[in-house]
């Protein structure tokens, strides 16, 4: 479970009966617990973003911002790791990739994504919908109400 899920049982903003729903439509069909939980309509999109950016201190990132990626960081990150845990590059220096996760508190991926591209991983959150649509114009990942 990760520190977003936990979060969010602990605040009461999802109760456990939700959060085991979400886990498992995540482990059948795909996707992420924050995604599956805005399918699922337990908790607005904006609202997540706002617990994330405010109970976690988690910056956010809109789709201006993301607008412009260049081919090179794309690259950065595999595209089907890219795909499955709904992860997008969209800054690198030479000791630093920027990300935008669906969640931004899975230790197991940022961690992977540090391996992966041997630099430290600064994540940032954005809503659902600019993150299905950055999958879309970047990796061509077709989604239908957040459906992958």
């Amino acid at each position: 479970m990760s520190l977003l899920e936990k979060k969010l049982l602990e605040k009461g903003v999802i109760t456990d009966f939700i959060y085991r729903k979400a886990s498992f439509i995540s482990k059948k069909y795909g996707g992420t617990i924050p995604l599956n939980l805005v399918r699922i309509n337990s908790i607005v999109e904006d609202d997540l973003l706002d617990f994330i950016t405010s109970s976690l201190s988690i910056p956010s990132v809109g789709m201006e911002r993301l607008s412009e990626i260049t081919l090179s960081i794309l690259n950065i990150v595999p595209t089907e790791f890219a795909k499955r845990f709904r992860l997008i590059p969209f800054g690198t220096t030479q000791d630093v990739v920027k990300v935008i996760m669906s969640d931004p508190t899975d230790e197991k991926i940022i961690e992977e994504v540090a391996f992966i591209t041997g630099r430290t991983v600064q994540v940032y959150c954005a809503l659902e919908s600019v993150i299905s649509w950055a999958l879309l114009k970047y990796y061509g990942v077709i989604t239908e109400s957040g459906s992958e």
